[in-house]
């Protein structure tokens, strides 16, 4: 199935779920419009590369981690929450809304 101009394939271990996906991808072709190009990020992380999508699971980690090393500058302000829903939400979209009125 192409969505966004991107090639979506469904797999699923369970024999009786491969025929037909649980939920359809979503169109953000309207939310691509918004979008433009800023520039370029470069980010070296030296760690391991297993650390960097458990970490950002953990989203308690930020709190006590992160937040005690910036509170040692003023130059950085921080905050971190986040949710989990299924991809079959009806309300999906809203919940990605930034909360920036900018996005």
């Amino acid at each position: 199935m192409e969505v966004n101009g991107l090639i979506h394939v469904w797999i699923h271990a369970l024999e009786e779920k491969r025929l037909k996906p649980e939920y359809e991808p979503l169109d953000i072709s309207p939310e691509l419009k918004k979008l433009s190009h800023r520039g370029y990020s470069v980010n070296y992380a030296h760690s391991h590369t297993c650390e960097i999508p458990e970490n950002g699971a953990d989203i308690l980690h930020f709190i006590y981690v992160h937040n005690r090393a910036l509170k040692h500058t003023s130059l950085i302000k921080s905050s971190w929450n986040s949710a989990w829903c299924r991809g079959d939400d009806p309300k999906l979209l809203e919940k990605l809304k930034h909360k920036d009125p900018k996005f």
